[in-house]
């Protein structure tokens, strides 16, 4: 087995921040409606359209910034401004979420069901390793 060359990880490495493209929008929907539960906002709150339309155009510039940084092949890449500023808004969106909700359940959850969604995130994170282990196998067989 040779090492890894320069382009294997950065193939790897664009795949694991093409995977982390997924993770940032689907925290800001869960913290959409965990934070009308926890801090009770009704759903007709003028305050969550105008959190939804600020995100919307937040969003526009930050996956324009984030596409080019997965694309430039200079060796020092920077991430813009406004990914930056997304980030730090949806961390400080779901310390919010943790910090109020502590104690809306006082009942722990089942575990069988932390057993059974620990094993499928598991089995997502292996199937994604095989397949990309096997993405750059091809592609290194295909350079020779």
């Amino acid at each position: 087995m040779t090492a890894p060359t320069v382009l294997d990880t950065t193939y790897l490495l664009f795949d694991i921040t093409y995977h982390d493209k997924l993770s940032l929008p689907l925290v800001v929907e869960l913290n959409t409606f965990f934070l009308k539960f926890c801090l009770w906002v009704p759903p007709r709150n003028p305050l969550i359209v105008y959190r939804l339309v600020l995100w919307w155009l937040i969003a526009i510039p930050t996956i324009r910034e984030y596409n080019s940084y997965l694309q430039d092949r200079k060796p020092e890449k920077k991430v813009g401004a406004f990914c930056w500023l997304s980030l730090a808004i949806c961390i400080v969106e779901l310390l919010i979420c943790i910090k109020f909700g502590h104690g809306l359940f006082p009942n722990p959850m089942p575990k069988w069901l932390v057993i059974f969604w620990t094993s499928i995130g598991l089995a997502l994170v292996i199937s994604l390793a095989v397949w990309t282990w096997q993405l750059h196998q091809t592609i290194r067989r295909k350079q020779q």
